[in-house]
């Protein structure tokens, strides 16, 4: 997940956002995917209508079969996730951004009023950001912005698969490549934990080598998951 313009929707969606989705999608509930996976996101943007939240968000959820076998995700923003099997990438989610020709003939194509700058998508007043869907930004939906995400099938996982899911604080100065040749060549007993902070750490370091300073590293979360040598 990754805020941005305040800090309402955030914290409301680190207490209640995976509760909704394990109501609709968890295996009490048995609901169809990825329709149970839309109408959660969808739910909990009427939720922020209704709170009247601040600030919006990017999120991936990431579901795995309670056996481990499958993993599935539904996203929004820019915030993104790659399956990693061996050196290779097995998946990756798309950006939900003006970089994306699919999300821009989405826009166009709507009914809204909205003006693209610079790689935001803004409205008539002039409020702009730079993902195309998001929870949270209420006043960006006249312009396009929606909150439905994108779902992927369920995808096969195999011993020593790895997943790993970032916000652009992590793929705006590391390249997916290295990223995915360092993880590839993880020990089977390397400490996630540790792994994703030094992940994190490295970020910060090229945001200051970049920038000059490390309050100009953008919003940073990472999350890692290696599918177990056997199956538990």
């Amino acid at each position: 997940m990754d805020g941005h313009g305040g800090q309402g929707v955030v914290r409301h969606a680190g207490q209640h956002l995976q509760e909704e989705l394990l109501r609709l999608c968890g295996a009490e509930a048995a609901g169809a995917w990825p329709e149970c996976a839309r109408a959660a996101f969808v739910g909990f943007q009427d939720e922020v209508r209704r709170k009247r939240l601040r600030g919006g968000a990017t999120a991936v959820a990431i579901f795995l079969r309670a056996d481990g076998s499958q993993a599935a995700f539904a996203w929004v923003g820019d915030s993104s996730a790659v399956v990693i099997r061996g050196g290779d990438v097995l998946f990756r989610t798309t950006k939900h951004s003006l970089d994306n020709a699919d999300e821009v003939a989405r826009i166009k194509a709507g009914d809204y009023r909205y003006f693209m700058d610079d790689g935001y998508l803004c409205t008539p007043r002039g409020r702009c950001v730079a993902p195309t869907r998001a929870l949270g930004d209420i006043e960006m939906e006249s312009a396009g912005l929606i909150s439905t995400p994108e779902a992927s099938e369920w995808i096969d996982l195999q011993p020593g698969d790895i997943i790993i899911a970032a916000s652009d604080g992590i793929w705006d100065v590391l390249p997916e490549e290295p990223v995915v040749r360092h993880l590839a060549k993880m020990p089977l007993e390397a400490d996630l934990v540790q792994a994703a902070s030094g992940l994190a750490e490295t970020a910060v370091r090229e945001w200051t080598r970049q920038y000059g300073r490390a309050s100009e590293a953008d919003d940073i979360s990472v999350l890692l998951y290696r599918h177990p040598p056997q199956a538990e």
